[in-house]
């Protein structure tokens, strides 16, 4: 099975030029996973999509369970969230995506 490695970020990806750390962070593993063979995509709110990985565009800060779930790409395998949603959404998304893992990005 051919992983698909989903990001889920509340800021820019690929990050703007006003940028701070951690989405720059974020795009710069994305951007290594993809040159692994990984598939991967990036939901963000805002941001688009490169030769690397494909942006899903998305409100993270508003997310609700069923809407998120219906944007989520079908073969996705595992999920790296770093950050700006609900505890409990993601606490419900690893019951799905057993291999869900939350990132900390220190500040």
């Amino acid at each position: 099975m051919k992983r698909h490695v989903l990001h889920i970020h509340n800021k820019s990806l690929p990050p703007d030029s006003k940028s701070g750390g951690s989405n720059r962070l974020v795009d710069w593993l994305a951007k290594e996973q993809s040159k692994l063979g990984i598939t991967v995509s990036a939901l963000s709110p805002e941001g688009r999509s490169n030769k690397y990985y494909k942006h899903i565009n998305y409100d993270v800060k508003n997310a609700s369970l069923d809407s998120l779930l219906k944007v989520i790409p079908e073969d996705v395998t595992d999920i790296e969230f770093h950050g700006g949603m609900s505890s409990a959404i993601i606490h419900e998304l690893t019951k799905k995506f057993p291999r869900l893992i939350s990132i900390v990005h220190c500040q």
